[in-house]
């Protein structure tokens, strides 16, 4: 049976008024012997104050110490991982954004160098084009040249053999 704090004095009170003598025989002794409970109840009211102060209250003092630690700690730890999901969300969306950027100069390079690479390609073949025209003009000109040369020649043989052929020069 538990009893209430405050409800002491009552109870010890009844315990003295309806306390009677007591027997030492082998019988079951239902009322205690009055000095002896006297005793026994002077030495419970000398205890409790020196037992609640010295073993009592900094037993639940310690113990209220270790839940509001264990409390601290807990949430403590909670704000630690909502604090750690917040800076790895402001990490994702930095790397997103750096990603993003990334992706966008490479783009650009990507762009300049394909715009690059068609003005080199053209310019080269504009000078293609013109080696390739100077060339056949080159060749043209070799072509007549030779082609004169020829004509002069045929001529010439042609005369050769018609004197041979006529014997006599033309």
């Amino acid at each position: 049976m538990r009893v209430a704090a405050g409800t002491t004095w009552p109870c010890a009170l009844a315990v003295l008024l309806t306390a009677g003598p007591a027997h030492a025989a082998g019988s079951l002794v239902l009322i205690p012997d009055l000095p002896t409970l006297l005793i026994n109840f002077a030495v419970l009211l000398l205890l409790i104050y020196p037992v609640n102060r010295l073993l009592l209250q900094p037993l639940v003092a310690v113990l209220e110490e270790r839940e509001a630690r264990t409390v601290g700690a807990t949430e403590r730890a909670e704000s630690l991982v909502g604090e750690s999901a917040d800076a790895r969300n402001t990490v994702e969306q930095r790397l997103s954004a750096v990603r993003a950027e990334a992706q966008a100069r490479r783009a650009a390079i990507l762009a300049e160098a394909d715009q690059e690479e068609r003005q080199l390609v053209g310019a080269a073949r504009e000078e293609a084009g013109r080696e390739i025209d100077a060339v056949r003009a080159g060749v043209a000109d070799e072509l007549r040249q030779a082609s004169a040369a020829l004509k002069d020649d045929a001529r010439g043989l042609a005369r050769e053999a018609a004197s041979r052929i006529l014997g006599r020069e033309l």
